[in-house]
């Protein structure tokens, strides 16, 4: 693949919002990039702007300045090149299981008995075989942010963009989700960007870790995890990299 082509920059972006006195300055010159097959996670303080990042990306909001580049091309507007995976599951109540995860790619017009039979082949995989038929009030939290991940997937797209999903999870059920979501990253080689403000999660995964500052943003650090996967957090390499990234957020 050719990670030129495919790689996704942001240059120079600033991006601010009107506010009842003047404006709120939310990101001050963000550079930052990723390459197709890399784990990349933006950390940094709560509210400090990462989720406009994303935003800007699929193009929901357009920034006051610099540029978002796929490849060589300008994005502009929304493209409908990446898979959005937000903080809460978004599940529709009145819809079961199977219908929810096939929801985002009907809307793309995807052809609906594949597409159900390629979600029901997921759901398997995940771990709900057998929940096809219920509705998200019967689920726990970890199931539905399993739901919600096979809605991503099923768009299909090589670059999925993970904003803060495991947040509202407990201890337990969040590891088992970070085993699941780095067995999609190997095995379906894709290119993810993950969104947290969490130390550990961030190392658990990432190939490199943007440090953000509180608002308005600026890019901190740029941190290179050079550990083997899968890691521990226990492991003395991965400590270091904690007190470094620590280190970095308190200065």
């Amino acid at each position: 693949m050719d990670s030129g082509k495919n790689q996704l920059r942001l240059v120079d972006i600033t991006k601010s919002f009107p506010s009842d006195q003047d404006r709120i300055d939310v990101l001050d010159c963000i550079n930052l990039s990723i390459s197709p097959g890399e784990f990349v996670s933006i950390l940094g303080p709560s509210s400090c702007g990462k989720s406009t990042i994303f935003n800007l990306i699929v193009g929901l909001i357009q920034p006051d300045s610099g540029v978002i580049l796929l490849g060589d091309v300008p994005i502009r507007g929304v493209t409908g090149n990446f898979a959005y995976m937000q903080q809460n599951d978004l599940l529709l109540p009145w819809r079961t299981v199977i219908q929810n995860a096939v929801v985002s790619a009907e809307i793309q017009d995807k052809q609906k008995t594949k597409l159900k039979a390629r979600a029901t082949e997921l759901l398997a995989w995940i771990g709900l075989k057998g929940f096809e038929k219920s509705y998200p009030v019967q689920l726990s939290g970890g199931m539905r942010q399993r739901v919600a991940l096979i809605r991503t997937l099923l768009l299909e797209k090589e670059m999925l963009l993970l904003d803060e999903p495991f947040c509202a999870l407990d201890a337990i059920t969040r590891s088992s989700m970070y085993q699941l979501l780095l067995e999609i990253w190997q095995e379906w080689e894709k290119t993810v960007l993950l969104i947290t403000h969490d130390i550990e999660e961030a190392l658990l995964f990432s190939d490199r870790v943007y440090i953000l500052s509180d608002r308005p943003a600026t890019v901190r650090d740029e941190i290179y995890v050079e550990l083997e996967r899968p890691r521990s957090v226990t492991n003395r390499e991965f400590i270091s990299y904690k007190q470094q990234l620590l280190d970095t957020l308190g200065t």
